[in-house]
């Protein structure tokens, strides 16, 4: 599996962040391909992102992770983001 993003903590937060900004740019109400579910597709995308940043940030204010470690996101293909620090077995 391919990882989306790879960086330390606060680094991929700011990508993914960028993310979710140019999902929202992505929707014109003035255009002729706008469609109720392009709009669908770009909330499943900002939730799957949402919730990755939320399951780090858990992490990193219990100590899991620091703002220094290294983190890989990936993309399951049943649907969701997940992350794991750089060198982790788990």
């Amino acid at each position: 599996m391919e990882n989306e993003y790879k960086g330390k903590v606060l680094e991929v937060v700011e990508c993914m962040k960028d993310e979710l900004i140019n999902q929202l740019y992505m929707i014109k109400f003035d255009s002729d391909d706008l469609d109720y579910n392009g709009i669908e597709n770009i909330q499943d995308n900002a939730n799957l992102y949402l919730e990755c940043i939320n399951g780090i940030y858990q992490d990193y204010i219990t100590g899991v992770v620091n703002k220094d470690d290294e983190i890989e996101i990936y993309y399951n293909p049943m649907g969701s983001l997940f992350y794991r620090k750089v060198g982790d077995d788990k």
